[in-house]
Order: structure tokens, then C-alpha cells, then sequence
């Protein structure tokens, strides 16, 4: 499956599992404006519907579809990795609701969608308009939503039609492994060539950034048999929240892992 076909897949989802106040009907949206004390018909673009964040009551904005999109384009252009987690999660999100969905029509005229009212700014990022994030401020209240009050058969036309969606491309993500990751096998390329010829003398140094911790997982569980397979070298992997890994043995201390990557900066001689 290509990048231009997984983008045309994102963009038709509907994403609507986020958005269960979007499927109230007409007559129940005073209900929960009373209830909640929520603008459930604002139209602002900084709307604080329970993480809904930019839409617009009664319609899907397109801006968090939009949003979302381009987080899980982020996602793919990290590590198909860290594309095929996201996606398991969606998937699972997705399921859940319908599960939910499915005991209401069956009969579970208790069945509830918990949700929670969030205060969101969208942030635009280097004054251009096409990239931007969503960033929450603050949290709010939880709010229990009767399925009585919803358009149910329409929200579950909506949640079936993304899990086929997210299916899809992740039987198609599930295909590549390791082996056939180009992106991977590229990185590896470009590491066996910079210890062929180092810019200096026996410099058989990398530093790997990602932002996604994930893709630093994978990248870690990758390369350090590789390059220690092939080359004899070590690999560490340096994350938040005492996450750090390493194949050298000892404390995986970052202060210490620092060290040995750079010994003469860091006065490894003096340290240890």
C-alpha cells in the first residue's frame, strides 16, 4: 500500500468516536448544556467540547480530522512501527465503542459514553497555517452520555466504516517486517557507510534522534544486535522515565551511558 493510498484512507475515516456529542439529537442538546454547563453550539474554533477540540456542533470539523490525520502521518513517517501501534490503538478504541454500541441495540438500555470536557488552543507552528498542534489547557468535567439521546445507528454506520478503514491498512502495515523495512534497511545503509569512511580518523560514533519513543524502541531492538553483530559496537538508547537500555552491561544510568559514549568530554577518567 503507498503513502498516497494510507493518506486517502485516513482522510475518508470520519473519526467520529470522538466526537459521541456530535450524534446528539436536535431535541437532547439542551439536556446536556443544562446538565453539563457545556456551549455544545459554539462555533468557535477553540470550542471546548470534551477534547473535540475544533469542531463544530452537529458536523465533523474537518480541522480535527485533519489534526488527527497528520498525527498518524507523523506516526508513519517516524517507523512503520510506531504507525502500526498508534493504528492497534485506534482500532481498539473504535472496537470498544461498537461493543458498546452493539449491547445498547441489544437490549442494554443503561449502556453510557463516558466523556470528558477539555479546554483546547490550537498553537500554529513557524506562522504557517498548514502546521499546527492541539494542546490541551485544562481538564473539565466527566460526562455520561445516554445512548437514548444519540443517533446510534449513525454513529455505528460511522465506527464500522473507520475499523474496516484502520483494518485494512493495518493488514497491509502488518506485512512489513524488519527485513523488508526500506526505511530501516536505508539507516543501516547509511551507518555502514559512515564507518567505511568516518570524517575522522576511527570515528565510529552515531547519535539517532526520534521523537516518538516507540520508534526509539524499535530502533534500539533493532540495531544493537546489527551493530554489534557486525561491528563489535555497543548501542544505547536514552529515554525519559528510566526507560534506558543498553547491551554494554551495568548500570544503565544516563549520566553513566553519556560517559561512555563520550569518554574525553565527559572525564571518563575521573568519573569511573
Amino acid at each position: 500500500m503507498k503513502y498516497k493510498e494510507i493518506y486517502s484512507k485516513l482522510l475518508s475515516m470520519t473519526m467520529n468516536v470522538y466526537a459521541p456529542l456530535a450524534m446528539l439529537f436536535p431535541s437532547q442538546l439542551n439536556k446536556y448544556e443544562e446538565l453539563y454547563e457545556v456551549d455544545l453550539r459554539s462555533e468557535s474554533r477553540n470550542a471546548n467540547n470534551f477534547g473535540q477540540g475544533l469542531q463544530r456542533q452537529r458536523h465533523r470539523e474537518s480541522g480535527l480530522k485533519k489534526l488527527m490525520t497528520i498525527g498518524l502521518l507523523k506516526r508513519l513517517e517516524s517507523s512503520v512501527y510506531s504507525f502500526r501501534l498508534s493504528l492497534e490503538k485506534l482500532i481498539d478504541v473504535n472496537q470498544k465503542t461498537l461493543d458498546t454500541i452493539n449491547k445498547f441495540l441489544a437490549g442494554d438500555k443503561k449502556a453510557k459514553i463516558n466523556a470528558e470536557t477539555n479546554t483546547y488552543v490550537i498553537e500554529y507552528l513557524d506562522d504557517d497555517d498548514e502546521d499546527f498542534t492541539l494542546t490541551k489547557t485544562s481538564s473539565g468535567k466527566q460526562i455520561d452520555i445516554d445512548l437514548n439521546d444519540l443517533d446510534v445507528i449513525t454513529w455505528k454506520e460511522y465506527i464500522e466504516n473507520d475499523i474496516r478503514l484502520l483494518r485494512e491498512i493495518y493488514t497491509e502495515m502488518k506485512r512489513v517486517t524488519s527485513d523488508a523495512d526500506r526505511k530501516l534497511n536505508e539507516l543501516k545503509s547509511i551507518i555502514d557507510d559512515k564507518i567505511a569512511h568516518p570524517l575522522n580518523q576511527n570515528n565510529k560514533k552515531i547519535l539517532i534522534f526520534s521523537a516518538f519513543a516507540d520508534t526509539a524502541d524499535y530502533l534500539y531492538d533493532e540495531l544493537s544486535h546489527y551493530m554489534f553483530e557486525r561491528y563489535g559496537l555497543y548501542t544505547a538508547k536514552i529515554a525519559g522515565g528510566n526507560n534506558n537500555k543498553s547491551n554494554v552491561g551495568g548500570s544503565n544510568d544516563t549520566d553513566r551511558l553519556l560517559t561512555l559514549f563520550s569518554p574525553l568530554s565527559k572525564q571518563r577518567d575521573l568519573t569511573f
